[in-house]
């Protein structure tokens, strides 16, 4: 999916019933915005979220609850590698 894909990727996902709108938000460290959809009650995707390959079978199933636990349990999994390193 590239950038112009978003918009109608959340169309697409809205005329099957998921509440989705092409979505941008700026990077945390100040250099640019990211692009991606935001799915109502499971936030933001970005687009690098919905291309990487291991999600693939996830987007098409709309399987987005998962991907984000997937990511959370990620980010949860560095953040107590950070912190076992001090």
């Amino acid at each position: 999916m590239r950038v112009d894909d978003v918009k109608k990727f959340a169309t697409q996902l809205r005329g099957e019933g998921i509440e989705a709108f092409e979505y941008g938000e700026s990077n945390p460290n100040g250099d640019g915005i990211r692009i991606g959809i935001q799915v109502v009650e499971l936030g933001f995707f970005s687009i690098e979220e919905l291309n990487d390959p291991s999600n693939e079978r996830l987007v098409a199933a709309r399987e987005f609850a998962t991907i984000k636990t997937k990511r959370e349990t990620a980010q949860n999994l560095f953040v107590k590698r950070q912190s076992s390193k001090r």
